[in-house]
């Protein structure tokens, strides 16, 4: 089993075998609700700072989806990267892959992409 706490998000993420994508982080975004953005132009994921593991775990995942959907050209809807990323999260809290965290009442999350 796997603590999200040990999880370090990388400093960059291939999405293909030609594009990466750099990771950076911010204190805040202009929109206080806001709490990750992928900007395809110039390939960054961008991630709020101080969230608990789990809410930074998903939601680079969240990012990398919306990059991966980008390039590999599927259009994705924020509405079907939500689902997926959900998705993702009772899969490995179901089967074991991380340890179940308790995640504190969040207020809505907003993610730019």
């Amino acid at each position: 089993m796997f603590d999200l706490k040990d999880f370090k998000i990388p400093k960059d993420v291939w999405i293909t075998k030609k594009i990466n994508y750099k990771v950076s982080w911010v204190q805040r975004f202009p929109d206080p609700t806001q709490i990750g953005e992928c900007d395809y132009d110039g390939k960054k994921i961008i991630l709020k700072k101080d969230m608990n593991s789990f809410l930074t775990f998903f939601t680079f995942l969240h990012e990398c989806v919306h990059a991966l959907s980008e390039h590999r050209k599927l259009g994705m809807s924020e509405y079907q990267v939500n689902g997926l990323e959900h998705g993702f999260q009772i899969m490995v809290e179901l089967n074991g892959w991380i340890k179940k965290t308790r995640v504190e009442k969040q207020p809505p999350r907003s993610r730019k992409t």
